[in-house]
């Protein structure tokens, strides 16, 4: 299966903020879906978190996936985002 996403920042997206929209695009490339923790580097990605742009967000392991975001694989109800990253560049 090949990955092919895309992510679009403006000239806007910058500071704390671009760079935790950075973590979350690269995240939903790798397959995490959202969560509903305004912490969370996941959270806003398909669904309606409002992240926390103030400070850094975390990457959590065994993090609660959002039921109602579009983004999910069946029967599966939390994600490890740690592993996802370990696993997609530490090869």
């Amino acid at each position: 299966m090949q990955r092919n996403d895309v992510a679009w920042f403006s000239d806007a997206n910058t500071g704390q903020r671009g760079i935790n929209n950075a973590l979350g695009a690269i995240g939903f490339g790798l397959g995490l879906t959202a969560t509903t923790d305004i912490h969370d580097c996941m959270c806003s990605w398909d669904n309606q978190c409002n992240q926390d742009q103030a400070t850094q967000c975390a990457l959590t392991p065994g993090i609660a996936r959002d039921p109602n975001a579009n983004q999910k694989c069946a029967g599966l109800t939390t994600q490890d985002e740690v592993a996802v990253f370990r696993s997609g560049f530490c090869q």
